[in-house]
């Protein structure tokens, strides 16, 4: 009579455990499984209070701690893709990372995640990388930290209760650590717990690159012109760029999949007051091929587009 019993049956007699159940609405919440995804419904009877409908099969996850409700849907880290699960459906976003995203993984129990509804993003910490799903921009950002994330978490200071130094009266006039015990300035931040027990708070004056280097590197996945049977010859590069300062980029290509790289041309940019082009041409023809550009000292760069302009070459097997 507790209305569980469309969940006792599991396809093939394996055991589908429950990751977790999330709400989306005041009647209708969303079951992730380890190997389905389902809707649960409130429907008054007492007797069975809930009703259980499979929205997906084969689509489900072992990642418990991948789940986050935010505004746009449930995010779920599934066995082959990061997907969006609302009332009406899933919509795929991990898409452009899955492959290497799933590659890092040793253990998904491990694998962490957290909604910062500042900058609207969903971030997945594996090992000591975290990625960001950006809601807005419709893209992923990798973060690479010298650390192994145990946890991330968005901390609203504001919502928590006063600290001693806070509160009224006799508790105001304690002095030595209760009085030390103050709000910090920031009321929002993120914070991440390294798996040696350490606390880190993100912070945004350091998460801009206003005077502090950082490595940059675009790459693209292969390149063809044709079919798989032909060759590919690239013929000119193009970056769009802002720069505040001199920057030395170097372009590079790969032939094994981005295993090894070797140099295709450098190139300083210039100090900029809008958008401009910067173009590198040789001709390169070969089967498998990507491209990067990267810089290993990033001052006030702002990359706006990668554009390769390739053709169709000659038979790999002619």
């Amino acid at each position: 009579g507790a209305g569980e019993e469309d969940l006792l049956a599991t396809p093939g007699g394996s055991i589908d455990e429950v990751m977790g159940t999330f709400p989306v609405s005041d009647d209708t919440a969303v079951m992730v499984r380890e190997d389905s995804i389902w809707l649960e419904f409130v429907t008054g009877d007492v007797l069975a209070p809930f009703r259980f409908t499979r929205m997906v099969g084969a689509k489900g996850s072992r990642a418990r701690h991948s789940i986050q409700i935010t505004p746009f849907g449930i995010v779920v880290l599934t066995k082959d893709d990061v997907i969006v699960v609302s009332q009406s459906g899933w919509e795929s976003i991990g898409e452009p990372i899955r492959r290497q995203l799933h590659s890092e993984i040793a253990t998904y129990k491990d694998v962490v995640s957290s909604y910062d509804p500042i900058r609207q993003e969903y971030r997945l910490g594996t090992l000591s990388h975290v990625w960001r799903w950006s809601f807005v921009d419709k893209g992923w950002t990798k973060d690479f930290y010298d650390f192994g994330i145990r946890n991330l978490e968005f901390v609203d200071y504001s919502r928590l209760g006063l600290t001693f130094d806070e509160l009224p009266e006799t508790f105001d006039d304690l002095d030595g650590s209760f009085d030390d015990l103050v709000r910090d300035e920031e009321s929002q931040s993120m914070w991440l717990v390294s798996t040696s027990g350490m606390a880190f708070k993100e912070s945004p004056v350091l998460g801009n690159d206003a005077g502090v280097n950082a490595q940059l590197e675009i790459r693209t996945g292969l390149l063809q012109g044709g079919t798989y049977l032909d060759k590919t010859e690239l013929i000119e590069a193009q970056l769009e760029y802002e720069s505040e300062e001199v920057q030395l980029l170097q372009f590079e290509y790969s032939l094994d999949k981005g295993n090894t790289w070797n140099n295709y041309s450098q190139v300083s940019t210039e100090i900029t007051t809008g958008p401009k082009v910067l173009a590198v041409r040789r001709t390169l023809t070969s089967h498998n091929l990507q491209v990067r550009v990267r810089t290993e000292n990033l001052g006030k760069l702002t990359v706006l587009s990668l554009n390769l302009f390739v053709v169709k070459g000659v038979r790999v097997n002619p």
